[in-house]
């Protein structure tokens, strides 16, 4: 494997486990047994490596969704097999990554926002048209509004301002 490609691999791993604030270049090093001068050679400085990270995650995650799409027998196929897909890669990714990236890293947040909507957002809305003209949706539905709501519900559970557990463990006490 290609150093750089190498470089941006353990990138990925140890951003997605511990969030990108608290992983130093000396940290990637270390994980990947190479100096950090060869990092710094192949990649540049943190903040562009997070850049190359987020490129070649959506890139992945495009990529992954086609062939879910390609392969599935009917949108209800198609849809349970993206679930499922998704729910394993939010598993892996800690919370605090994206509070880092929209923190930390505002350029890398914008593309995140704008592959998410097009990548994510373009595979539930191609999903719900699919799944109308199989017959499997009611046909009045709108697609767009419903892949909008279904990314905001998701993106709701990972908003640590918005969801306080501390509020919520509150709550469930009084009643």
């Amino acid at each position: 494997m290609e150093i750089k490609q190498r470089i941006i691999q353990g990138g990925e791993e140890l951003f997605f486990k511990y969030g990108i604030k608290s992983i130093t270049m000396d940290t990637i090093a270390s994980h990947l047994g190479i100096s950090k001068k060869t990092i710094y050679e192949h990649v540049g400085d943190k903040n562009n490596l997070v850049e190359l990270v987020s490129e070649a995650h959506f890139n992945k995650e495009q990529k992954n969704l086609e062939e879910i799409e390609q392969n599935s027998i009917n949108a209800i196929d198609e849809i349970f097999k993206v679930s499922i897909y998704m729910k394993q890669n939010f598993s892996k990714i800690n919370p605090s990554l994206f509070f880092d990236i929209k923190r930390y890293h505002a350029k890398v947040w914008d593309i995140f926002n704008q592959k998410k909507h097009e990548c994510i957002g373009g595979t539930l809305i191609r999903n719900l048209e699919r799944g109308i003209r199989e017959g499997y949706y009611r046909k009045e539905i709108n697609p767009i509004i419903l892949a909008k709501l279904r990314m905001k519900q998701v993106e709701w559970g990972f908003d640590t301002e918005a969801v306080s557990y501390t509020h919520l463990r509150a709550h469930e006490t009084r009643h």
